[in-house]
């Protein structure tokens, strides 16, 4: 519901549609990413007991939040270049983002308060100035944890494609002093130590999608078996909740993997047990 109101909001402001368009038109992969990145926030401001009105904005600033990005450079793999070449353009971008939102009218404050400080860090490491602490607002702190998750779980050549398991695991790690752990702790609530899409072998050793997530019951998400204990695609996708699976059942998941087999693709495994029924 969140979500189709955060674009009838959008909708209703014509210039805040526009720069959406631009996002869009010159830089796929950043659209991809304010998309996913306003996913991940409206679930994380459920969580964090939020308003709808709240909610929608943060979402909103989600998917605004990288218009700079897009407006620097008509290159779509722009985002996608090493740091060591375009470090000054990846800062640049916090400053023509909040820069180009400033100018449209009747644009929620949260909005330009993600765009200015999803790159800011708890100890002072971000930019583009440098905030740390309490100096950086709540909004601001969990843009960036979810600018980062996402990121973190995307394909880019300078860094590593982390699973989503791993990447949380990355981001509460001890030796991470950048994130509020607290917050960090309630974005886990939001999306699930398994989060949706995410690829998990089970103790029985068959291969499952992550379908659904319950903030009551993190570690027994839904699932959807794709391939059984012997490897073999499964012609019909079992659907299972693991909390009606009983303590030390095989079904129950063992750890979440990278399948790198050209022909298994997430996303289908989840969009083809809707096709079935």
């Amino acid at each position: 519901e969140s979500s189709a109101n955060l674009f009838d909001s959008m909708q209703r402001n014509s210039n805040a549609m526009m720069a959406l368009a631009l996002i869009q038109n010159k830089d796929n992969s950043t659209f991809v990413h304010s998309v996913n990145v306003a996913t991940y926030l409206i679930a994380f401001a459920k969580v964090m007991g939020f308003d709808e009105q709240t909610t929608i904005n943060l979402g909103m600033g989600g998917m605004l939040h990288d218009v700079g990005m897009a407006s620097i450079s008509s290159n779509n793999n722009h985002r996608y270049i090493l740091p060591s070449e375009k470090k000054s353009v990846r800062k640049d971008h916090v400053k023509l983002s909040h820069k180009i939102l400033k100018e449209i009218p009747n644009l929620p404050e949260e909005v330009l308060i993600i765009a200015n400080q999803h790159h800011a860090r708890l100890d002072g490491t971000g930019y583009p100035k440098s905030l740390s602490g309490d100096n950086i607002h709540l909004f601001g702190k969990m843009a960036a944890i979810v600018d980062e998750f996402e990121r973190l779980c995307s394909d880019q050549p300078d860094n590593k494609q982390l699973s989503p398991a791993a990447a949380l695991k990355k981001l509460l790690g001890k030796e991470n002093k950048a994130f509020d752990p607290d917050l960090v702790q309630k974005f886990i609530k939001a999306v699930g130590i398994h989060p949706i899409g995410t690829t998990v072998e089970l103790k029985n050793g068959s291969i499952a999608v992550v379908a659904e997530n319950d903030s009551e019951a993190l570690l027994q998400p839904v699932i959807n078996i794709v391939y059984d204990k012997k490897g073999k695609k499964q012609e019909i996708i079992q659907q299972v909740d693991l909390k009606t699976e009983k303590k030390g059942s095989s079904l129950h998941i063992k750890r979440a993997i990278k399948v790198k087999h050209r022909s298994f693709d997430p996303m289908e495994a989840l969009l083809a047990l809707r096709k079935q029924q």
